[in-house]
């Protein structure tokens, strides 16, 4: 079996050096969608596939305690490194997106920030519904990466699309 890229510690900390950031305003809105509905305490929130902890910073402040999981130990190292001492709230550990370590029934957010494409989302979605207590809710975004349109090359622009799709 091929080993991952996110398994090396080197191209992790690339990674964290140029990856875009995960914009707070989602967070914001999933948060005000959930508060329409569930009116109990916000005890946990899980970010799956948190990487280096880039999209779990977005929850800090917002939920008593929050969990983040990736498939990559060198990912889950890196957002220790990150975050651990300054968020004693914050765990992350290693773990699949479709068994993720937390009790039934516990959890209000389920996040989900540019990494639902690893998933075998059926398998995921159903351990979802398994977590989340009733009116939790699940977000999850990706990238969007635009079309190009080369009116006068129109084959140089497929070929560009090709890579992204």
């Amino acid at each position: 079996m091929q080993k991952s890229i996110w398994s090396a510690t080197s191209e992790v900390v690339k990674y964290a050096a140029i990856r875009p950031e995960h914009p707070p305003a989602i967070v914001d809105s999933v948060l005000g969608f959930l508060q329409q509905k569930y009116m109990g305490p916000l005890s946990m929130a899980v970010d799956v596939g948190c990487g280096s902890g880039m999209s779990t910073r977005n929850l800090f402040g917002k939920f008593d305690n929050i969990l983040g999981v990736d498939l990559s130990s060198a990912m889950i190292e890196q957002a220790k490194q990150n975050f651990s001492k300054s968020q004693l709230n914050v765990v992350f550990r290693v773990a699949k997106a479709e068994t993720l370590p937390v009790e039934a029934n516990t959890a209000q957010m389920v996040l989900v920030g540019r990494a639902i494409h690893y998933f075998d989302q059926q398998s995921f979605f159903k351990e979802v519904n398994r977590i989340l207590v009733p009116g939790g809710v699940v977000a999850y975004y990706s990238v969007h990466f635009p079309t190009v349109l080369l009116p006068e090359e129109e084959e140089k622009g497929r070929k560009l699309n090709n890579i992204f799709w």
